[in-house]
């Protein structure tokens, strides 16, 4: 045999085992259950004696606990996988709604710089403008009733310093 058969072979054997794992406990279930009729010493019709049996049946005792505790453990796994992934659900759902609230923030404050520009404009056009309510009483002190483009009028120095004044300040 070659080593590629060879190795073929250990193969089918490893997998022949494992697939008669279930089968040989139920050989040494059935050997023993015949070994607890029987309660010799030493059974002449077999090659094992009660010590062994005992052994055998006590390691077939700690795999079903073994198996239950694996069943056991693997319906922990499952709930904490399913409650991990539920955790990375909401993890997904905060990260978008922090997303969502980053929007919105930036949106904001565009509008409030918008506003800030548009009240700091107002502002300064206020600044640099001469109230109409100051205007009118200067022409009030005028007396004149209609101003035509095409007229001329005398206006007295104090006038025209307050005028001067009120454009100097703006």
């Amino acid at each position: 045999m070659n080593d590629e058969e060879l190795e073929a072979t250990k193969k089918l054997n490893g997998v022949a085992k494992e697939n008669n794992r279930e089968e040989d406990i139920k050989k040494l279930n059935r050997l023993i259950e015949g070994c607890k009729e029987c309660k010799f010493a030493a059974c002449e019709q077999c090659e094992i004696n009660w010590t062994e049996v005992q052994a055998i049946e006590h390691i077939l005792a700690e795999r079903e606990e073994d198996k239950k505790k694996i069943d056991k453990l693997e319906e922990s796994y499952e709930e904490q996988n399913d409650e991990l992934w539920e955790r990375v659900k909401q993890c997904h759902n905060m990260q978008t709604e922090i997303d969502n609230l980053y929007n919105d923030n930036e949106e904001l404050e565009k509008a409030y710089l918008h506003e800030k520009f548009a009240k700091e404009d107002v502002e300064k056009l206020l600044e640099n403008s001469i109230p109409k309510q100051k205007v009118k009483e200067i022409f009030d002190r005028l007396h004149i009733s209609d101003i035509e483009p095409w007229s001329t009028y005398k206006v007295s120095g104090d006038i025209l310093f307050d005028l001067k004044e009120l454009l100097e300040d703006k």
